[in-house]
């Protein structure tokens, strides 16, 4: 036991820790997300392809449609849609957003835009159509009464997909989708809207939703009330132009999210249900993800096919890290709907614009899901003819269909054929190209190294090659620019490889550097995907800033405490530090004691196994928590007498304070251990807090 004069200087020491992990993760933050917001000139503004630009007019206007008698959708306000049909007492809300924000602003505008005998109905339903975050995180903006909340439904394999966000890959898909969706470069925007000249002109609406969100006053005021989501005069800015499937995505410490777990998990693949005298149709439809549902209002006519259809190429494999999507079972959804008696009147997406007329739905259906079926059938065809993705791409572009090489709905302004092709190979033969050559890759270093010695060390010449790929120099001998987006990515090969050679001088990978960052806004310029767009401009962003995106304070609380404990301990598997556990600890067992539940962590070498016991007061509350804790692999028992008898450290408290000791955003355990709630019955606080930094911190 710790007397008082120990448990003071404790405490002391805890403080000071804490503040100068506080002050380093200031300075470091800043140089991530606080970089932006200075005044510094980091991007100038970037080429758009018009393509793309066009493509903004899906949704760069927040409104309210009432697409037929009481069915309304929110477009324009986040990265998703949200849909709000009207029932005889009550309000059903289909996905709820990425950000409380948004959707707190999507119900006052649809307030606005309907009478209150519509309006004042309470929500007595919300369906989400699968898990993503965008469909997800808004939920408590349309709760008025946290005591009685509305009943939540989703698909049974939901659940599952949710603990991949919150645990299994969390912090490397938080990072790579913040490179693929552009927040930070629309944030960027924001912070030097007055900067530099815009192609659009501003003038005096300059506070419109784009540049007022970001405003630091206007955090003030969670709702932004302030703020028109539906000025005509709202516009992109030049570095950032949209996220392909809407027109932003909303994420970062200024957001607020939140996360309402299904409380009616939907089994069957067909479901035919009233609901307060709505009727419809709930079918199971994997395509974008494994839980997809879509909503037929069989009544109405009106179909909700989620994310399995919208205004771009569909996103076969996801680049900010997806297992590939199955497109034979994407193509069998939509010929699901194709299928549906009576055939639709209206089609409501869950991104981009309604689309309305049975012949007009119909033909779309068909040509989208002949699109994905032409990209997976001609990978498979020539996947068997032993041709590498590499090979096989440039034909499986040529040969395509013109009906579908053209078509409004599979221009590749999200997904793309080359990423789609690459995904489907990989999801049938893995990884190997089925080139020995490939069988044993040299690591970026030690191809940097040997590119540099077959240069004999004349990377002067190397370097005037790269700048001649990505700039072009002056032309041809008609003053014709050669370059294109195979140059460009060329000269970004070179200059990434260049890099990772340990041989460079200071000045030699400064100009190295900045032949990469060109060359990543050299491809950028080529993009109609916004995906590729907003990675390549990330990319440089981040490499300008000497910065790496890393995940926000508030969103490691948010994951820590939305999931039930079995997931808190089941991310402690995944974040062990192998090279830095000490010698004493590579044998090493840890018992956390949080009263009604006990977890024993047994620490093998490298491996952690996690045994679980319970008194007689605990109770998995529903089914979700049962379903959830099984995703969490935690099968082994262990009784309280062992767990404590066994372990080289018991902890002793509360539920709470164990997740905060977890994310240790406010807090640390030592701080915890000082304040007498986290305490340490067996062993030392020095054993526990070595214990703790073998974990990652992300």
């Amino acid at each position: 036991m710790f007397d008082a004069k120990n448990t003071t200087i404790v405490f002391l020491l805890a403080v000071i820790v804490y503040f100068i992990r506080d002050r380093r993760l200031t300075r470091f933050n800043a140089s991530l997300r606080n970089v932006i917001q200075t005044n510094d000139h980091y991007l100038p503004p970037q080429t758009v392809h018009e393509k793309l630009k066009a493509h903004s007019a899906q949704f760069n206007k927040a409104e309210i449609i009432e697409v037929t008698d009481g069915v309304f959708v929110a477009i324009g306000y986040a990265l998703a849609n949200s849909i709000i049909i009207e029932g005889s007492t009550s309000l059903i809300v289909v996905d709820t957003m990425e950000s409380l924000e948004s959707a707190q602003k999507a119900r006052q505008d649809f307030i606005a835009a309907t009478p209150k005998h519509v309006h004042s109905k309470p929500v007595s339903h919300v369906i989400y159509t699968h898990y993503h975050p965008d469909h997800t995180w808004g939920t408590s903006a349309w709760i008025d009464d946290e005591h009685h909340t509305p009943t939540i439904m989703s698909h049974a394999r939901t659940l599952k997909e949710m603990t991949r966000v919150f645990s299994i890959s969390a912090s490397i898909t938080n990072i790579r989708s913040m490179r693929q969706f552009g927040p930070l470069l629309h944030e960027y925007d924001q912070m030097h809207l007055h900067a530099h000249a815009h192609d659009h002109d501003h003038g005096e609406h300059a506070h419109d939703f784009h540049s007022g969100m970001y405003k630091q006053d206007a955090m003030e005021d969670v709702n932004h009330s302030w703020i028109d989501f539906n000025d005509e005069y709202n516009q992109f800015s030049n570095v950032f132009e949209n996220s392909g499937i809407g027109p932003f995505l909303l994420s970062g410490p200024r957001w607020s999210r939140s996360l309402h777990l299904p409380t009616k998990l939907l089994t069957q693949e067909i479901n035919e249900l009233r609901i307060d005298g709505v009727a419809m149709k709930i079918v199971h439809a994997p395509g974008e993800t494994a839980d997809q549902i879509f909503i037929y209002l069989t009544e109405k006519r009106v179909l909700l096919p989620a994310d399995n259809i919208y205004r771009t190429y569909p996103n076969i494999y996801a680049i900010r890290g997806s297992p590939t999507r199955d497109a034979r079972d994407w193509t069998r959804s939509l010929d699901k709907m194709r299928a549906l008696q009576p055939a639709p009147l209206i089609m409501v997406p869950g991104h981009t614009r309604p689309v309305y007329g049975e012949h007009e739905i119909q033909q779309l259906l068909t040509v989208y899901r002949d699109g994905i079926s032409y990209t997976h059938d001609q990978t498979i065809r020539y996947m068997n003819n032993g041709l590498t993705p590499d090979e096989m791409i440039p034909l499986i572009h040529e040969n395509m269909p013109l009906r579908l090489k053209h078509h409004p709905y599979l221009q590749e302004f999200y997904g793309t054929v080359d990423w789609s092709v690459r995904g489907i190979f990989h999801s049938y033969l893995g990884w190997f190209s089925g080139d020995a050559a490939d069988l044993f890759p040299l690591t970026k270093t030690d191809s940097g190294n040997r590119l540099f010695e077959l240069l004999k060390g004349d990377t002067d010449y190397l370097l005037g090659v790269i700048r001649q790929h990505v700039s072009g120099g002056d032309g041809d001998e008609n003053g014709v620019n050669s370059v294109d987006r195979n140059s460009c990515q060329w000269g970004l090969k070179l200059a990434t490889e260049l890099l990772h050679s340990s041989k460079l001088n200071g000045d030699e990978r400064k100009i190295a550097k900045d032949l990469r960052i060109t060359a990543l806004q050299c491809m950028a310029s080529f993009m109609t995907s916004a995906n590729g767009r907003n990675y390549y401009l990330t990319s440089a962003l981040e490499d300008i800033t000497n910065s790496k995106i890393t995940l926000f304070d508030s969103l490691k609380e948010f994951g820590v405490n939305s999931v039930p404990l079995d997931q808190v301990i089941a991310m402690l598997r995944v974040r062990l530090r192998v090279e830095t556990v000490p010698e004493a600890y590579k044998n090493f067992s840890v018992c956390h004691d949080l009263h009604h539940v006990w977890y024993y962590l047994d620490i093998r070498e490298g491996v952690i196994e996690a045994f679980k016991g319970y008194d007689a007061s605990y109770t998995e509350t529903d089914d979700t928590i049962k379903r959830l804790n099984r995703e969490a692999y935690i099968d082994r028992e262990i009784s309280r007498q062992d767990c404590h008898e066994n372990a080289v450290i018991v902890t002793l408290c509360e539920e709470q304070v164990f997740r905060d000791a977890v994310a240790q955003t406010k807090t640390t355990p030592a701080m915890l251990f000082a304040a007498g709630k986290f305490k340490i019955i067996k062993g030392k606080i020095t054993e526990m807090l070595k214990f703790k930094e073998m974990f990652e911190k992300q």
